[in-house]
């Protein structure tokens, strides 16, 4: 919690001044005052019109330092295509609002290199063609790591420590503090070679979604162990939560395939200290390179697994049933509750809502007596790639333009602005794009507005999330998109469960795979996936524990213990 309200206050200080800032330098059509000396193209050494508005009363701000280039010079960059985007008043990608926010704020003249499609291979295929040739954009984004490496270790990616340090504003210096594992993926031996996402994944952890109308229908509560679960499955299975008078129901949901982002096993291994994920590696107690599925509490929560199943309180045919069944089943009303993610009121669950008009909703796994709930979530290094080629003689370029960016996209920014660079994908008219972890970030801010009533201070951007939470709880909207949201930002929600509770209580267990990916897990991922799924069925199915022996030997002899040694060196031991 310390760290949340550190994150909280150090970016409510930041992000105070960017709806200023956003207007009137989104809105500035009036060139900035250029140098006398034009013949070297260097930044002219009088502020431009977005250095002025940034504020001066000492705040940080979110513009840092900005210099416009006289006589322009090119960058060169390539388009990821999608139908989403949409063309505005005869825009292309060669002319479009961010092609002139650029030009206007910063003299920089983005030219195309080329563009494709980024919803099959077309645009990988030809970065990868590109990088063969040595002929890459000078901004150059990729959604592939081992691109990028490829490309680092092949000369073509710019070192921009000593930039990013002189020319950043306050607000992306505050991130790379914030946000310490996406500014890692980036870096190679301390040094920084482009920006990816800001990412915090405390909110990515597994729930427990309940029907409401079958708690209400026998007067029930949610179960806060596992006993308690237990015993409220064996009431949803045998005591005709719908009151249908048919035997047609099951009490916990459970998918075939085990490792699923719904009705997984995840949550019943979370309740035994085991944090459920593929590939999750972490140090273990002992201070050694570990996987979850080699904690002791493997075996507990495959023996309760299996009492639930032998008691009936699982379908019979879960072996069969993936998430598409899995869904029908929830959609019909054969299942009263199933683990899954933190947007289950987007899916599967507003499925019930749009067929019943029932609420369901999340609460915390439940503990096993003499266990503490460990529940998994990614590294904080992923995502989309921006970087700046090593042949590019002004790599301040790169920061400004981030600078001017995140002064604009931001979740300040008013509808007005948004539907200018925002909506219908237009930031993907941008070269570089940078994103905020949205709910570790909004939540807190939506629930005091919620708790005063008063959203008033509440950043554009969030309004529309006040507003559905607020119609959902009050009845005045009942459409996906109220359901979703309140699922989610409600007070109580699913990411308050997450933030409040998972990450404020220790019970978060995050992946230690960030950038540097063990070669050795790329041989060996697949086969020791599909060998944890057989036998977790197999023991859920017969209850013979001395398979979770033979598997843990099987599992390091199959290439777990390469991966783990490789990860001993590849992240040593602070």
């Amino acid at each position: 919690m310390k760290r949340l309200l550190s994150v909280l206050i150090s970016l409510s200080t930041v992000l105070c001044l960017t709806a200023s800032c956003a207007n009137s330098s989104a809105n500035n059509q009036n060139p900035p005052p250029s140098a006398t000396d034009t013949a070297t193209q260097a930044p002219s050494e009088e502020p431009s019109a977005a250095q002025t508005d940034a504020p001066a009363d000492g705040r940080l701000d979110m513009l840092g330092k900005i210099e416009k280039y006289d006589p322009p010079i090119d960058l060169s960059w390539a388009v990821v295509v999608s139908a989403v985007q949409q063309f505005k008043d005869g825009d292309t990608y060669e002319d479009n609002i961010w092609s002139r926010k650029y030009l206007e704020d910063l003299g920089i003249n983005l030219t195309v290199a080329f563009s494709a499609d980024g919803t099959t291979n077309a645009y990988n295929d030809k970065l990868n063609m590109q990088l063969a040739s040595g002929d890459l954009p000078d901004i150059i984004h990729t959604y592939q790591y081992p691109f990028f490496r490829q490309a680092y270790d092949a000369g073509y990616i710019a070192d921009i420590t000593d930039v990013y340090a002189e020319y950043a504003s306050d607000y992306l210096l505050e991130c790379r503090r914030l946000y310490p594992g996406s500014f890692d993926y980036t870096s190679f031996d301390g040094r920084l070679h482009g920006i990816s996402f800001f990412n915090d994944n405390r909110a990515g952890g597994i729930l427990l979604w309940i029907r409401d109308d079958w708690l209400e229908n026998l007067n029930l509560k949610a179960p806060t162990t596992m006993e308690e679960l237990y015993d409220l499955a064996y009431a949803f299975t045998f005591d005709d939560p719908d009151g249908n008078g048919v035997d047609d129901t099951f009490g916990l949901g459970l998918n075939k395939d085990l490792l699923s982002d719904y009705a997984s096993i995840y949550g019943l291994l979370n309740g035994f200290g085991v944090p459920g994920e593929p590939y999750l590696y972490y140090r273990g107690a002992d201070g050694k390179m570990t996987s979850n599925y080699l904690e002791p509490g493997v075996k507990d929560a495959l023996a309760f697994t299996n009492r639930l199943y032998s008691d009936g309180l699982i379908d019979p045919e879960f072996t069969v049933k993936d998430n598409t069944v899995i869904q029908e089943d929830i959609t019909a009303g054969r299942i009263g509750m199933a683990f899954g993610r933190q947007w289950g009121t987007w899916l599967p669950w507003n499925l019930v809502l749009q067929a019943d008009d029932v609420v369901s909703r999340a609460y915390p796994v439940p503990a096993a007596e003499g266990f503490d709930v460990k529940v998994a979530i990614p590294n904080d290094a992923g995502g989309e790639i921006f970087a700046l080629n090593s042949k590019v003689e002004h790599p301040e370029a790169f920061v400004m333009m981030c600078n001017v960016f995140s002064s604009v996209y931001n979740m300040w920014m008013t509808p007005e602005i948004s539907a200018e660079y925002a909506d219908d994908e237009q930031y993907r008219f941008s070269p570089v794009v940078l994103t905020e972890p949205q709910e570790p970030l909004w939540a807190p801010l939506i629930w005091d507005a919620l708790r005063s009533g008063n959203a008033d201070n509440l950043p554009a951007r969030l309004l529309n999330h006040y507003t559905k939470v607020k119609g959902f709880e009050d009845g005045t909207m009942r459409d996906s998109e109220a359901y979703g949201l309140w699922g989610q930002y409600a007070i109580g929600g699913s990411v308050d469960i997450s933030l409040s509770d998972y990450a404020a209580n220790g019970k978060l267990v995050q992946n230690i795979i960030g950038a540097r990916q063990p070669e050795t897990l790329n041989d060996y991922a697949s086969i020791l996936e599909d060998m944890t799924k057989q036998v977790f069925t197999e023991v859920i199915l017969t209850g013979d524990l001395s398979k979770v022996d033979s598997y843990w030997d099987s599992w390091n002899a199959a290439g777990g213990r390469q991966v783990l040694d490789e990860l001993e060196t590849l992240y040593p031991a602070e």
